[in-house]
């Protein structure tokens, strides 16, 4: 593994692609605009990538709802499909080779973990956490070359994001190692209900409490 940059070092060759196309159904509103310490969610998320990535892509199935937030939005190419829609929407139209794909629903995105994710890009074609059996495929670094498989499972409708990943190059990366950049692993918690976002504002940063799995869509 190469070095660790420093804090606000560009990787030119990477987006970061936030997925905010979810219908929020059992938040109730667009969970996205919802306050948190005094900003909307997607805004903490934001902040993060800003100062790691020059290129920033928003995937949504309303743009209008994200035209304060500074950054290029792209309406979903594959709508009713998942998160995995969203990716392959961010993945066929970003400019870079590789992209650090995370949900809009992620509060407690942590820096030094995101770098050490994508410092391992270059040998793979998704680098991705894997906690005690348990994937977190959207906090992953995927490369273009992913999108003919993510294509195929498309066509065939199916939505699970890991069915492709027999096809490509993974670096799994374990507990131990996520630790080193993120001890808590809160990284990892997403917001889909109200009691998520009550959780998540009232329960003390301690170790163990990052719930695992994918986003609903």
């Amino acid at each position: 593994m190469s070095e660790m940059p420093t804090a606000g070092q560009d990787y030119e060759d990477v987006t970061a692609v936030v997925l905010a196309g979810g219908s929020s159904r059992r938040f109730g509103e667009n969970k996205a605009m919802v306050d948190v310490f005094g900003a909307p969610l997607i805004q903490r998320v934001l902040e993060v990538l800003r100062d790691l990535f020059r290129k920033l892509l928003l995937v949504t199935n309303d743009a209008a709802a994200f035209r304060d937030f500074q950054a290029p939005v792209v309406e979903d190419l594959e709508k009713g499909m998942g998160p995995l829609g969203g990716m392959y929407t961010g993945l066929k139209t970003m400019e870079t080779p590789y992209a650090f794909v995370c949900a809009c629903d992620m509060p407690d995105l942590n820096a030094n973990l995101v770098r050490l994710l994508v410092e391992q890009r270059l040998q793979y074609d998704v680098v991705a956490p894997r906690v005690d059996g348990w994937l977190e495929p959207l906090h992953a670094v995927y490369s273009k070359t992913c999108l003919d498989p993510i294509q195929e499972l498309l066509n065939r409708g199916e939505r699970q994001i890991f069915r492709f990943f027999p096809k490509v190059r993974v670096r799994y990366v374990e507990r131990r190692e996520l630790e080193t950049a993120d001890p808590s692993l809160r990284s990892f918690f997403n917001i889909n209900t109200r009691a998520d976002l009550l959780q998540f504002l009232t329960a003390p940063r301690r170790r163990g409490s990052a719930r695992h799995g994918e986003v609903e869509d």
